[in-house]
């Protein structure tokens, strides 16, 4: 098992695992509505950073240090098959890294329905962790209730193309103030921001 201090789970329990969930849903809420498309860009390339983020790390990948088995009660096992392979594959190849697998076929990119595929597969692995938490790390549990979502009319897709399937989260989890996402009734600067 990868070795990381108590200090270094407490902050990534408290900190760092709501910072990459509040900002996956985050950035999908705000997919939804967006007609400018350099800020679509950005809010899906936001998205499927926090998205392969939080893939690596329930499926324990080398390039995230923490194990969810270190923070988990006996017996909790990997779902390394939870999402497809091919997803976190699709974000490499199309997002993170500049190949020649970028594709310009429409159909191929990662558009609303994968975000959407993502962003379940990711709450159900969360919904998961929570039940199999060890009691000691219960309390620094900061990650919000999972949202209820709501079809939508369109939303843009990494083509630069309107899509006609998407979806709507509602939820008090996090609102955009002066440019930034923060958790509802906390300044998106402050150190509470997940609790």
């Amino acid at each position: 098992m990868k070795k990381v201090t108590e200090q270094q789970l407490q902050d990534f329990l408290e900190e760092h695992l709501p910072y990459e969930v509040d900002m996956l849903r985050g950035t999908f809420e705000l997919l939804q509505n967006e007609t400018s498309h350099a800020r679509a860009y950005a809010l899906m390339e936001s998205f499927c950073i926090h998205g392969r983020n939080l893939i690596e790390f329930f499926k324990n990948k080398d390039s995230c240090d923490f194990d969810p088995r270190k923070i988990a009660k006996d017996g909790y096992e990997l779902r390394k098959t939870f999402i497809d392979s091919s997803h976190l594959e699709r974000i490499n190849e199309q997002i993170s890294h500049l190949t020649r697998k970028r594709t310009r076929t429409a159909a191929e990119k990662i558009g609303p329905s994968t975000r959407k595929l993502i962003l379940d597969r990711v709450e159900d692995e969360l919904e998961r962790l929570k039940r199999g938490l060890n009691q000691k790390y219960i309390p620094m549990w900061r990650v919000a209730p999972r949202p209820t979502i709501q079809v939508n009319s369109a939303a843009p897709s990494a083509s630069g193309q309107l899509s006609h399937t998407s979806l709507i989260i509602h939820s008090p989890i996090v609102e955009l103030k002066g440019g930034q996402l923060s958790p509802i009734g906390r300044p998106a600067d402050s150190p509470e921001r997940n609790k």
